[in-house]
């Protein structure tokens, strides 16, 4: 029987990743040969000496600020990694929501075509409509529309 290859997810829930590895390769790596390095270098020199403590302190600035910063890099790829996959997620399902809504959506009736034109209405007295009255202006005067659209086209 063969296995089927280990998805990414797959590969996070079970542990760390193949760019976790590596960053811990090159952690341990740096440690390992800055140590021997550093301690080859300081075995001439005696404990009398008055600079051993701030050597001391450089020395483990210098064996671990770059393992930290290895793995600040890792932890950068892996966010990028994830929003890049949230991102493609989100596309996919906006692209589904938006062809949804235009399948849901229908066109617009067209308007009905008039075969005949209905001759125009007659109004009398009694088939009048009656109009209202717009409201009173302040002051008690109420305004004409009529007078309005007169004044609005010549103007």
């Amino acid at each position: 029987m063969s296995q089927q290859p280990i998805s990414n997810s797959a590969r996070e829930a079970e542990g760390l990743t193949t760019g976790e590895g590596t960053a811990i390769a090159f952690a341990v790596g740096w440690v390992v040969v800055i140590g021997i390095f550093f301690w080859v270098s300081m075995s001439g020199a005696g404990p009398d000496s008055g600079f051993a403590v701030g050597h001391w302190v450089l020395v483990m600035i210098a064996v671990f600020v770059p393992a930290g910063l290895i793995w600040i890099a890792t932890l950068l790829a892996r966010t990028a990694r994830h929003l890049r996959e949230d991102l493609y997620r989100t596309q996919a399902e906006v692209h589904r929501l938006s062809s949804q809504l235009t399948s849901q959506q229908t066109p617009p009736p067209a308007p009905p075509v008039e075969t005949q034109a209905a001759p125009p209405a007659v109004e009398t007295a009694s088939t009048a409509a009656v109009q209202p009255q717009p409201p009173a202006a302040p002051g008690g005067r109420r305004r004409n529309p009529d007078f309005l659209r007169v004044a609005k086209c010549h103007a």
